[in-house]
């Protein structure tokens, strides 16, 4: 195959692919399902099979590709419009902890076992079931976690005490200049900044970068 038709499809290959995931919606890998995530990969195999195999066209892959998404689409679609569906395909929440007991027939159920419990409320930080109130299993994996309200950390509701906002924090020397914009907006001036820069021993803005 010569060069120039290999390079031109592999660039078509790499346009399939970005276009599907671009109709899929995929921002980040926590972003997507299972589902997702294997469709994702085959399609690419196929995108790369019809790219380089002869006997494999890649318009055969894009037609592959266009029904994979167009199912995966219409399941997306009865899963917004269909409770039956929903329950069908993914599935109930279920409770696995109940005021700070196991409820082991539900763990059965979902083929999980105690320590991949305890496992999920450790990365929450949870080292002691009797710390939870109810923890429920949603149907995308995540464990919901609420706690005994004694066991909620301490806020500065609970203590009473006011909280300061400081603003977000902004850089007002960039590059070694001053940005006399940004001073403004905090309404800041020159001299203030410099007697702050003296105050750490720096006499110049442009020692600051």
């Amino acid at each position: 195959m010569p060069l120039y038709l290999t390079i031109g499809k592999g660039l078509l290959a790499y346009g399939i692919i970005r276009l599907v995931a671009h109709l899929i919606g995929v921002r980040r890998v926590s972003q997507v399902s299972v589902l997702e995530l294997t469709l994702l990969n085959s399609l690419a195999i196929v995108v790369a099979i019809g790219a380089l195999a002869p006997a494999f066209s890649l318009g055969s892959a894009a037609i592959i590709c266009g029904l994979w998404l167009g199912l995966l689409l219409l399941e997306r679609y009865a899963l917004t419009r269909s409770r039956a569906v929903r329950q069908s395909l993914q599935g109930d929440p279920v409770m696995l902890i109940y005021h700070g007991k196991i409820l082991e027939h539900n763990l059965h159920r979902k083929r999980i076992s105690a320590e991949q419990l305890l496992s999920k409320l450790r990365t929450q930080s949870i080292f002691d079931l009797a710390e939870v109130d109810m923890a429920v299993l949603e149907p995308d994996g995540t464990l919901s976690v609420l706690r005994n309200p004694q066991s909620e950390p301490l806020t500065r509701q609970d203590a009473l005490v006011a909280g300061r906002y400081t603003g977000m924090p902004i850089e007002v020397i960039v590059d070694g200049k001053i940005i006399h914009e940004r001073l403004a907006q905090r309404g800041l001036t020159e001299k203030w900044l410099r007697d702050h820069l003296r105050a750490f021993g720096v006499e110049f803005a442009s020692e600051v970068r």
